[in-house]
């Protein structure tokens, strides 16, 4: 038998397993409510003194769910249930709330029973889980509800954060375990019993968040920048610098050169201005980056050479373009001001100076280029990290404002700064620790970190207010997320974990926060692009054909673009809300509807688009008319065409269909009730039928002979 489920936009209506009724809602809101019913899997298992058996015997075919607890007698009885949540919420959903509700069909105990429910920790099955195999449960329980059990009917226990951790995955969906208090017993209907009254649990969620990938370009990255705006990315390697527009994956120009081998590109907000590092210790300048096209001949500007390869990680430049810090060649940190009225070569740096270290391998700037913090190596392979602040005002800095290096026993491989300088983040691999300096503007010498967290991290980055930090992990040690970054002290635990069993490459974090993307590998290798919103739920997880190392992203977490040195390495993605259901039109049939004959099939075909998220399922539903709908999925012809067969039907057999088309967000939309979306096979006329019209025919035929040979005998 089909179990229903129940989906209500703004009116309700019944979906069954292998049912669509021909008219439903051609547009789902943003805000869904739906009954996912029956439970999946339900049981009880029991402990009852009058039955030695009771502990290991499996109650999951009866009718009804029962808790129970009598402490005299140490009798108890636990009720199970499950949801399949997959198949009708997307990953990603954000949930607005949801409710266990269960059909309480008989019981005892009094106004002060209360039955509690728990959130289920450790996996079972409903045929053959007993009292000897309970699972874990959390101890706390999540909701409860203080009623008389003799008040038969639904009750519902407020599920929300339970159902927010299974969506997100931050918690694996086992269901719920549920208890009464001592001297009650309570009954409820099970998936087995009345069809009106099974476990239900009712989920109201906004739309979800996706991922599109929009294009890739098969050219090995060493370095990728996406502007703040996201409406241009820079990609550079060992042939040139190649600057694209986000709508193509043809670059809108290029910069080449047999002499420059590119290692790093850093580009302004607004995509206007670009700068890109080389390996002989050079940086390359263009303005009205914006407004170029073809083949480039020579930069606006050329630096002078700062002595060492200016590698990935070690340039970055302000929002509006004007100030520029390099970190990368050697012992120097070199700043650039006055950058987008500079022309010529052998521009040398508004001020640069000399740290007391082997080489920085990372630099970052703020977007005022205001502050700078870098960090690298020293000495036996010991660590810094250096903070400069009001870079960009003269007299410009003669030194640093405070130089980390007692707390940092190895190189510092990477850095995220905020953007009113007040954190720094700073990752150290070989002794597995991430640190955090608050206050960072007002601190002198050589500071400790404010916080710290161990783990072999090889990537860091933070929201602008460095209130959020994001760290991913090598060697097969996933993705941490902390909140409340400028208020934490000591040794901290992260919020989450994610992509678990991955090699972390480079991470990058939304401006506020709340969008996370990031290269991963695994052992085997597979390579994946992964993206998170910050309560660590997955939006997108997409493979990728090539090993990716690098991620860059727009200020609002939007544009995103992965890299890696392979080829087929170049990666445009777009995070977007889709709240519009796919496109259904010029629906038609072969053969036209007026000449349906008993032997033939009907092929049905749609032009459906969806052009945010994409067209995920398109199934064709029918039915003979007999209360008996089918459903096959359709398949994507050609382009925009989707098509499908209904098989052949005896004579006279009126035939009604629709087409429901769902995108990758779940918005649902059916074929439009304009459209007369039935037919009818053509009836048979049987010889009895025609055989008295054969009669007259033939009689007026010899009427009108004999009448003509009458006439011409006058």
């Amino acid at each position: 038998m089909h179990h229903l489920r129940m989906v209500l936009p703004l009116t309700i209506m019944l979906l069954a397993a292998a049912f669509v009724p021909a008219v439903v809602h051609a547009f789902v809101p943003p805000l869904t409510i739906i009954i996912i019913a029956p439970s999946n899997a339900d049981t009880t298992t029991k402990r009852d003194h009058h039955d030695p058996n009771s502990v290991i015997t499996n109650y999951g075919g009866d009718t009804f769910v029962e808790a129970l607890r009598n402490d005299a007698e140490n009798d108890q009885y636990y009720a199970f249930v499950m949801f399949d949540l997959s198949s009708s919420v997307p990953s990603g959903a954000n949930i607005a709330s949801a409710s266990l509700e269960l059909y309480d069909t008989e019981g005892q105990g009094g106004d002060s029973m209360t039955i509690y429910v728990y959130r289920v920790d450790s996996n079972w099955v409903e045929t053959t889980l007993t009292w000897n195999t309970n699972p874990t449960t959390e101890s706390t329980p999540t909701a409860s509800a203080t009623y008389n059990p003799s008040n038969t009917g639904y009750h519902s226990w407020d599920v929300t954060n339970d159902v927010k951790a299974f969506v997100s995955g931050s918690a694996n969906n086992y269901g719920w375990c549920l208890t009464i208090s001592n001297g009650g017993w309570v009954t409820f209907a099970s998936k087995e019993g009345n069809n009106n009254q099974y476990p239900r649990l009712v989920v109201t969620w906004t739309r979800a968040t996706i991922v599109r990938l929009d294009w890739t370009n098969p050219m090995a990255v060493f370095d990728v920048v996406v502007s703040d705006d996201g409406y241009y990315v820079a990609a550079v390697n060992n042939t040139g610098l190649y600057y694209f527009g986000t709508s193509s994956s043809e670059p809108l120009w290029w910069f080449a050169s047999e002499a420059i081998f590119f290692r790093s590109v850093a580009m302004s907000a607004d995509g206007k201005y670009v700068v890109a590092g080389d390996s002989d210790g050079y940086i390359h300048y263009f303005n009205s980056s914006t407004a170029r096209t073809g083949n480039q001949t020579r930069p606006t500007w050329e630096s002078i050479d700062m002595g060492g390869s200016v590698d990935r990680g070690t340039l970055d430049m302000s929002a509006n373009g004007n100030y520029t810090v390099v970190g990368g060649t050697g012992y120097n940190v070199f700043y650039y001001a006055g950058c987008t009225t500079m022309t010529g070569t052998s521009q040398p740096p508004a001020w640069g100076h000399w740290v007391q270290v082997v080489d920085f391998l990372t630099v970052h700037m703020s977007s005022d280029g205001r502050y700078v913090a870098g960090g690298g190596s020293r000495a036996s392979g010991m660590g810094f990290v250096v903070f400069y602040k009001d870079c960009n005002m003269q007299p410009y800095p003669t030194g640093y404002t405070w130089f980390a290096r007692t707390s940092t026993p190895n190189s510092i491989t990477d850095l995220a700064l905020s953007d009113d300088g007040y954190g720094v983040a700073a990752i150290e691999p070989a002794s597995g620790m991430l640190h955090y300096w608050a206050n960072a503007t007002t601190l002198t010498e050589d500071p400790n970190a404010t916080w710290t967290n161990p783990g072999t991290y090889g990537s860091v980055d933070m929201s602008t207010d460095g209130d959020d930090v994001v760290a991913g992990s090598g060697a097969l040690e996933s993705l941490h997320f902390w909140s409340n970054g400028r208020t934490r002290q000591g040794t901290q635990t992260e919020d989450w974990i994610r992509a678990n069993s991955t090699n972390v490459r480079d991470v990058a974090i939304s401006h506020d926060g709340t969008t996370i993307a990031l290269p991963a590998d695994t052992q085997t290798p597979e390579y994946y692009a992964l993206f998170y919103k910050s309560d660590g739920s997955l939006i997108g997880n997409y493979s990728l054909l090539d090993y990716g190392s690098m991620v860059s992203m727009s200020g609002n977490g939007n544009t995103i673009a992965i890299a890696g040195p392979g080829f087929d390495s170049l990666y445009l993605f777009t995070v977007l809300t889709d709240s519009t259901p796919p496109a259904i039109n010029d629906v038609y049939q072969q053969p036209a509807k007026d000449n349906v004959q008993p032997e033939d099939d009907v092929k049905v075909f749609a032009n459906i688009t969806d052009v945010e998220s994409g067209v995920q399922n398109v199934f064709l539903n029918y039915t003979s008319g007999n209360g008996t709908w089918f459903t096959k999925p359709m398949e994507n012809f050609e382009q925009d065409i989707w098509n499908a067969t209904i098989p052949a039907y005896p004579y006279g057999t009126n035939v009604t269909y629709a087409i429901v088309a769902e995108d990758s967000a779940g918005n649902v939309a059916t074929s439009e009730e304009s459209y007369t979306l039935e037919y009818q096979v053509v009836p048979e006329y049987s010889i009895m039928l025609f055989a008295p019209l054969l009669v007259t025919a033939a009689a007026l035929v010899l009427a009108l002979r004999k009448r003509r040979r009458t006439y011409l005998h006058y």
